[in-house]
């Protein structure tokens, strides 16, 4: 983590919850941090080839289960879509997914602007990485980020998803994230800029990359959902 954290972790370790927090973490990084680790290690491999498919699950992750995501994602996959140029070719139908009313659009728009970035080669793969590793530090002002972050239906949440199932480091800071942070006794809030700010500090803490801790978190909600989020790899 950049030194940009460093205010903020000062602060952080002055808030009466944080080194209990901390201590919690740790003990469980302990026991199951290599599992986390090799989690982490393949994350963005899971869609490699087929871009397309990402950019679908990470709008439709948005409230829901990951087996119902998952779900919807093949179902789309079965129609012979999987990549970005796919998707733009034949955007999904909202009854078709079980889509929200926004959701089509959005999905089509992020498609076509990760699309609109690829070469003449026509590289998804390495255009989505080299995408999201430039955005790197955009975080907590993707709304300015000019390809993605001003599109109607992506938020922080959806716009660290998509830089983390692309290749980038990251953590999502979502309601499941909140959830596990306050499990483990660390101060939390409903606001995804402060569960991002919190969970950086707490990996730069820990001394792991933030999809190490986005994976580890997964065990701090329990051994059950836990066990769920490592067969579907999201």
């Amino acid at each position: 983590m950049p030194d940009r954290c460093s205010p903020a972790l000062d602060a952080l370790r002055r808030h009466p919850q944080w080194q209990s927090g901390i201590a919690r973490l740790t003990e469980l990084w302990e026991a199951r941090g290599a599992q986390a680790r090799a989690d982490a290690a393949g994350y963005a491999q899971s869609y490699e080839g087929t871009r397309g498919l990402m950019v679908v699950d990470v709008v439709m992750s948005a409230n829901r289960g990951y087996d119902e995501v998952q779900r919807r994602v093949q179902k789309y996959a079965d129609t012979g879509v999987a990549t970005l140029q796919d998707v733009v070719d034949n955007p999904p139908g909202r009854s078709f997914l079980g889509m929200r009313r926004r959701e089509p659009d959005t999905v089509l728009a992020v498609a076509t602007a990760l699309l609109g970035l690829c070469g003449p080669d026509g590289a998804e793969d390495a255009t989505c990485l080299t995408w999201a590793e430039q955005t790197a530090g955009m975080q907590h002002a993707f709304r300015v980020e000019p390809h993605v972050g001003g599109i109607s239906g992506i938020g922080l949440a959806l716009f660290c998803y998509l830089r983390m199932r692309s290749g980038a480091d990251g953590i999502k800071p979502d309601g499941r994230v909140r959830q596990a942070l306050k499990d483990l006794g660390l101060p939390v809030s409903r606001d995804p800029h402060a569960i991002l700010t919190v969970a950086q500090c707490a990996a730069v803490e820990l001394g792991v990359a933030e999809l190490e801790l986005d994976q580890l978190l997964w065990f701090a909600l329990g051994a059950d959902r836990g066990r769920r989020r490592k067969v579907n790899r999201a």
